[in-house]
């Protein structure tokens, strides 16, 4: 069973709703080339000028050798005396045992008596230049992912130091492309924040850049409130200006979590159950679908046959869930009163108790696939195959108390591009692909723009994983 998300306290919870689009609909149109790495990254570090800190930043030195340099140095105001023990870190570097920048730098500060420094994540790049234009698709599958906006930067419960081992810009620090002039001032411009419209703006443009068709925002509940989807409607706004039919869709993920927290009032102290089905159907119907899908202008709608697109996951907070065969029919039918149109529904498959149960919905998915053999999960209904996969993991900090920890053997660290590249091979001939997630940076999954992707000794792109699913939506095998 993997570990729930963490949801923030309600006066940090981000809003949702977003665009859709539809299966039928492949957009042929680019406006940019497969690959365009334009970022480019600051000069290397003048360890001359680093002095002994209590706050160590772990993005100085671009290569092994310059980063355990830069470490040391922070750590004790001297270079490293020794070029056999210099040698020997760097070679640590990317093993096994020290996979991540962050797992030597504990060493680093164990060797050095600094038992609990507090550590900073600048940006190695010169600036997050924009990126604009889908790919040309090659393919008719269609790419989605789930989408996370419960973000509190630079602050807990999901932001700040500790929570992620990789960053977003505006994330820990302002960042320029985190500030959008179409929204008045706020407090959380320049960061990676919901009630931020460059928030908004940043993540869907990439998106499509990416060569994503659409994305599913995790809707808690709580969290569809008009101070946060007015920043969203902002940012919507503004891409329909410059993207017109290109822009990026969007569906729903109705993440069950909330239900019988304390957190939110007493509203969301509720266990539906779904032995009571008319009422609980009505309360999921008015909770999260009804005022999710009256906020999104239909034009955003992802639709599979003209259907608009929901998740529904399971968080075990549903009681007798055995029952959900039942009571998701209602659902359907008061959407549709309310919307004339029934939605596409995919359910976890921790609801495919009966057989009836698919017969109710639409499609089911599995969460966790990184322990199936060809690393996503599909299946085929009606004539539509929808293929579900999580393509990277890495959640041992935010696991800690949102403390920096070196990596154990056992934990699961799935940071290349290995996994995805299997996936985005193995689903071609797919109609649909949701990728969980595009963003969720303190569970370790996204493939997001990030500035501190560090593998084999160098930085990659910020939008490394991002040029790969715009390749293989392009047609290229990417393991041939």
């Amino acid at each position: 069973m993997i570990p729930l998300r963490i949801l923030p306290t309600t006066l940090t919870l981000a809003a949702s709703l977003l665009l859709s689009g539809c299966l039928e609909d492949v957009n042929p149109s680019s406006s940019a080339p497969a690959e365009a790495n334009t970022f480019t990254l600051k000069p290397e570090v003048d360890l001359s000028t680093l002095e002994y800190t209590k706050k160590i930043d772990l993005n100085l030195g671009h290569t092994p050798e310059n980063f355990v340099r830069a470490i040391w140095k922070q750590l004790t105001g001297e270079e490293p005396e020794s070029e056999q023990w210099l040698s020997a870190h760097i070679e640590r570097l990317g093993t096994e045992e020290f996979p991540r920048r962050i797992d030597l730098a504990l060493l680093l500060a164990e060797e050095a008596g600094e038992g609990e420094p507090t550590w900073i994540y600048s940006d190695p790049w010169i600036e997050q230049i924009p990126l604009v234009g889908s790919p040309k698709k090659a393919l008719e599958r269609d790419i989605g992912a789930v989408m996370m906006f419960f973000f509190s930067s630079p602050n807990r419960p999901n932001g700040g130091a500790g929570w992620a081992n990789n960053h977003a810009p505006g994330m820990y620090f302002k960042d320029p492309i985190m500030e959008l002039e179409e929204q008045e001032s706020t407090p959380h411009d320049g960061y990676y924040h919901p009630e931020n419209a460059a928030f908004w703006y940043m993540e869907l443009r990439d998106a499509r850049y990416a060569g994503l068709d659409f994305v599913l925002p995790n809707v808690y509940g709580p969290d569809l409130d008009a101070a946060h989807m007015e920043p969203m409607q902002i940012a919507l706004e503004k891409l329909r200006k410059e993207d017109g039919n290109d822009v990026i869709k969007l569906g729903m993920f109705d993440d069950t979590w909330t239900w019988g927290q304390p957190y939110f009032g007493p509203f969301w102290e509720q266990l539906p159950d779904c032995n009571d089905v008319e009422a609980t159907a009505k309360l999921l119907f008015e909770a999260k679908w009804k005022p999710y899908f009256t906020a999104l202008p239909r034009e955003h709608w992802y639709l599979v046959e003209g259907k608009p697109m929901i998740y529904f996951y399971n968080n075990n907070t549903l009681q007798n869930k055995d029952n959900f065969d039942q009571v998701l029919p209602v659902m359907k039918q008061l959407f549709k009163e309310e919307f004339g149109v029934e939605p596409w529904v995919a359910v976890d498959t921790a609801y495919n108790y009966k057989p009836n149960m698919k017969v109710t919905s639409d499609s089911h998915f599995k969460w966790y696939t990184l322990d199936l053999p060809e690393k996503f999960a599909s299946e085929t209904r009606t004539g539509i195959t929808l293929s579900h996969a999580m393509p990277r993991w890495d959640s041992t900090s935010r696991w800690n108390d949102q403390v920096e920890a070196r990596a154990k053997e056992g934990d699961l660290l799935v940071k290349d591009a290995s996994v995805l590249k299997e996936i985005l091979d193995g689903t071609t001939e797919s109609d649909i692909l949701v990728l969980a997630t595009w963003n969720d940076l303190g569970e370790g999954t996204g493939i997001n723009r990030c500035y501190d992707y560090y593998l084999n000794g160098e930085w990659k792109q910020p939008d490394y994983f991002m040029q790969l699913i715009r390749r293989s939506q392009m047609g290229e095998k990417l393991l041939d």
